[in-house]
Formats: C-alpha cells, structure tokens, sequence
C-alpha cells in the first residue's frame, strides 16, 4: 500500500509495510535488543522510547551520544505536546527515558535498531491514519517477545476491530477501558468514530471522549504514546487502577 506521503528517502511515495515485514523487524530487534543485555520487560519500552525519538527527529548513532540523542528527542516530543498536563508529560518522560544501568549496553545497538526502524518507514507511517505502534507491537509481542514477561496479553487488531463493530459505535459516545493494556480497543474505538465523525466539533469531541487505565508504567506509557500518534493528543488514559477511590472522580467526569 502507497500514500503521498513524504517518505525517509525525500520522495512523496510511502510504502505501509506488510505483516511479513513487521515479523522480520520484530525477530530482529529482539535478537539484537537481547545482544545489548537489555531485560526482556523493558524490551517494549526501548521501542517505544526509539519510535517516539524517530518521530521528531534525527538520532544520532554515535555510540557516545547516541543515548542522550533519544532521551533528549523524546524529552522534546512529549515536552512540546500542548494538550498533555505536565504532570502527565513527566510521567511519559519518566517511564520511558532509557536511564540507568539497565541501558549502559544499548548505545553500540541504537545504530542498528534505528535502521532496523527506518525500514518500516516509521516516521513516515506515523504521519498517516496507519495504526503503526498496534502492528509493530502485535508482531513483537508475538513473535520477537515473551509477553508472559511483561504479563500481558496482547489482543489482534481484527479482535479489537470487530469488538467495535459489533458495539456499533459513533461518535456521541464515550468509550473506556478500565484494562487498557497498549490501547488497542482505544485506537480501534477512536479509529471507528473518526471515521464517522461528520465536522471538525465533532472529531474533537471524540478526543475527549475516550478514557483507560493501566497499572503498568510501561506499558502504559505505550498506551498513551499510541494514541497521541492517533492523533488523541488529550488522551485520557492513567498509569492507575480504575479500582482506586480517587480516580472514580476521574472516570465520572471522563463518563
């Protein structure tokens, strides 16, 4: 599939990369994420952090500043998204900025994992209605990465598709996941009332409309990444439990 688009190699012609070639990239950053010593839970967490510093520009691969160019691009993504709180911007940068010493080995890889990337057309895909991050992410959860890990369970976007078809959505209705996981039934609610969605009012409703929970940090903050992709940029998605007495305040208000 070709859009008119601007592609990583200056044309207008972007190529949306089929399953195969999500499945090969998926094996291939996990062989290469294991080389670096970087733990199977954080594994997703790297991706997100490289997709994320892709998005708003160039990384460097020097091995010496290769580390400080992602983090200080994903800083800048997340810092400049008008819609987010700073609260929540501190949150996204925290649970994923690539610190510490679980990341001490990753900087000879980032160079490899970036062109491993940038054969997806990443930055170009992002700019599209393509549910990037949701393919990337079913093929590396299912094929480059023991979930049973990260205890979770990633569901098919054909699932979370027709789970929304047969809710027969629209855009006057509000949409929550009190188990959000990496927001596939959000992409997937947000991508079938879009497409609906008769005016401008309306698709701005929309992003108000749309709430999750999620416990995990990490994979929260894959949750909220991927629907800022989407466009959602108010994305009302808490790195909390929807059980917990003081977000009910919180979910009545989104609800």
């Amino acid at each position: 599939m070709e859009l008119a688009l601007q592609a990583n190699d200056g044309t207008t012609s972007v190529t949306i990369p089929d399953q195969s070639e999500f499945i090969d990239a998926a094996i291939e950053l996990s062989i290469t994420l294991r080389q670096a010593k970087v733990e199977a839970p954080l594994r997703p967490k790297v991706i997100g952090a490289l997709v994320a510093a892709i998005h708003e520009g160039k990384v460097l691969i020097d091995p010496k500043k290769s580390l400080a160019s992602v983090n200080d691009l994903l800083r800048k993504a997340i810092n400049e998204t008008n819609d987010l709180p700073q609260k929540k911007k501190k949150q996204l940068i925290d649970a994923l900025e690539l610190s510490g010493a679980d990341f001490n080995r990753l900087a000879p890889f980032i160079g490899r994992i970036v062109t491993i990337l940038n054969r997806l057309n990443v930055k170009a895909v992002l700019q599209t209605d393509t549910d990037f991050l949701g393919m990337f992410y079913e093929a590396f959860l299912r094929y480059g990465y023991d979930n049973n890990a990260l205890g979770i369970v990633f569901t098919p976007r054909h699932i979370t598709r027709f789970c929304v078809r047969l809710t027969s959505i629209d855009p006057s209705h509000k949409v929550i996941d009190i188990a959000s996981g990496t927001g596939g039934f959000l992409v997937a609610a947000f991508d079938a009332m879009n497409h609906l969605a008769a005016s401008a009012a309306q698709r701005e409703t929309i992003r108000e409309s749309l709430a999750g929970f999620d416990t995990n940090p990490t994979i929260w903050a894959l949750a909220s990444l991927n629907m800022y992709f989407r466009g959602d940029g108010k994305s009302h998605i808490e790195n909390a439990s929807c059980f917990e007495p003081n977000n009910k305040k919180d979910r009545q208000k989104t609800i």
